[in-house]
C-alpha cells in the first residue's frame, strides 16, 4: 500500500511539473491567422478563388484589413506580419503594406510596401517590416494589400489570409 501512494504521489507531481511548465511556455507567445473575408475591397471585382479573394476586375483592388489588437494579442507586441495569397499575373505585383491611424489627430503613417515580383510567382508570402510600429496604444492599425487586375481570360491574383504574431 505504501509503494501505491508513493507512486500516485510521484505522478500527481510529475503532472504538476508538465503543467506549470507547458503554461510558462505558452503564456508569452499568441498568433492569429485572419481570412481576407474579414476585410473590406474597394475598386476591381471582388471574387472567391482558391480558398481567397482574387480580382477578376480589369482595374487595381485594394483589400484593406484590420491589425489585431486585443488583450493578450496586442499590436505593440507584434513582431511578424506575413499576408499569404497568390500571384497569377506576369505583367504586375501584389503590394502590401502596415499602415497606423492616429485616434485623436488627422494622419497617420505606413510602413514602405513590400512585393511580390513580376513573373507569375503563384503562392506568395509577403513579410511586413511592423516590429515597433505600431508603438503608441490609441493608434489604429491596418494593412492595405493592393491587387492587379487580371491578365487575360484567366490569370487572376489575390489574398488568402494574413499572418500576425508577436
Amino acid at each position: 500500500m505504501k509503494l501505491a501512494s508513493k507512486y500516485l504521489l510521484l505522478f500527481v507531481a510529475s503532472g504538476a511539473v508538465c503543467l506549470s511548465t507547458s503554461i510558462a511556455t505558452v503564456a508569452g507567445a499568441w498568433e492569429t491567422r485572419t481570412s481576407p473575408f474579414a476585410c473590406m475591397t474597394f475598386g476591381g471585382v471582388p471574387v472567391h478563388r482558391g480558398g481567397g479573394i482574387g480580382n477578376d476586375g480589369m482595374t487595381p483592388m485594394e483589400v484593406l484589413c484590420d491589425v489585431r489588437d486585443e488583450t493578450g494579442a496586442t499590436k505593440q507586441s507584434t513582431t511578424q506580419l506575413h499576408i499569404h495569397g497568390y500571384d497569377d499575373t506576369t505583367v504586375d505585383s501584389v503590394f502590401a503594406t502596415a499602415c497606423r491611424t492616429s485616434a485623436f489627430f488627422r494622419g497617420g503613417a505606413c510602413t514602405p510596401s513590400v512585393a511580390t515580383g513580376l513573373g507569375g510567382l503563384g503562392d506568395y508570402q509577403l513579410n511586413l517590416p511592423v516590429a515597433g510600429f505600431w508603438a503608441t496604444v490609441t493608434d489604429f492599425g491596418y494593412v492595405v494589400i493592393s491587387i492587379p487586375p487580371k491578365q487575360g481570360n484567366a490569370f487572376i491574383s489575390g489574398v488568402r489570409g494574413i499572418y500576425q504574431a508577436d
